[in-house]
């Protein structure tokens, strides 16, 4: 009887934990497509992305001086929703499109920014939102 019981516990622990996982892949969100297809990592020093030609720009953290968010009319089926990472010259600079593959570790670092607002989420426009300045550039 101990090892039909054991055996019931076993099953049941298999079964809920194939259940789980199921449920996990079920309500995983789709990536965005062709948003996905960009690439952005953050190291403790760098913003990466890489653009789907494989072309990768960068930036310092130390050099950003404004984030902004830039969207556009193209929603829900294109590309709508931008952000444009600027350094403190014009050729210093990262965008990458919301959706890209890891743009929540960039989030990550840009809400420790003081003064960071994420603006333009819900904006179905051509504008353009500052969402960071630095300070000594404002």
């Amino acid at each position: 009887m101990p090892l039909l019981v054991g055996g019931i516990w076993i099953f049941f622990g298999v079964f809920n934990k194939a259940l789980s996982y199921i449920s996990a892949q079920m309500h995983k969100p789709k990536p965005l497509l062709p948003e996905s297809k960009f690439t952005v990592d953050v190291t403790d020093k760098k913003l990466f992305v890489t653009n789907p030609d494989g072309k990768v720009s960068s930036i310092l953290l130390k050099s950003i001086t404004s984030i902004i968010v830039e969207t556009n009319d193209s929603g829900p089926w294109g590309m709508d929703v931008w952000f444009i990472i600027m350094g403190a010259s014009d050729n210093e600079f990262c965008t990458y499109p919301m959706g890209a593959t890891n743009d929540e570790k960039a989030l990550d670092y840009f809400i420790t920014l003081p003064r960071f607002e994420l603006k333009g989420m819900n904006s179905t426009e051509n504008a353009r939102f500052v969402c960071w300045q630095k300070a000594d550039t404002i």
